[in-house]
């Protein structure tokens, strides 16, 4: 398959798009082709089997509707910053939340979200494994 991600990846202390280039990674892995966008404003239309916007605290634009299908991933429901996350959501074809309460919080506003929560890349953390 060929996926388009779209987080951005400036480098930042507290590395927010960490999680996001894992799975990115493990989309390779599995031997998709994945290609990397820092805003879903820069993924062409078309070309693409799937088009994956991931939470990087910093674009909370809505879900654009011509990239179909499209998944989102929200995190940090708990963390402030619902309302800009849950407006995101919006047009997209499948979500995903890291955090259970924030399932529970998305399916009490009508969005048939799922669980995802974070997982750890076995080459990096082996040793806390």
């Amino acid at each position: 398959m060929r996926l388009a991600f779209a987080f951005d990846m400036r480098p930042e202390p507290w590395g927010l798009w960490q999680g996001a280039r894992y799975l990115f990674l493990a989309a390779e892995r599995e031997g998709h082709e994945a290609v990397h966008f820092n805003t879903q404003e820069e993924i062409p239309r078309d070309g693409f089997d799937a088009h994956l916007i991931l939470d990087d605290s910093r674009h909370f634009e809505p879900v654009r509707r011509d990239l179909r299908p499209s998944i989102c991933y929200v995190t940090d429901t708990h963390a402030g910053g619902y309302a800009l996350r849950r407006n995101r959501i919006d047009g997209a074809d499948l979500v995903f939340a890291a955090q259970k309460d924030g399932v529970r919080r998305l399916h009490g506003d009508g969005v048939e979200a799922r669980w995802l929560p974070w997982a750890c890349d076995e080459r990096l953390h082996a040793r806390n494994l």
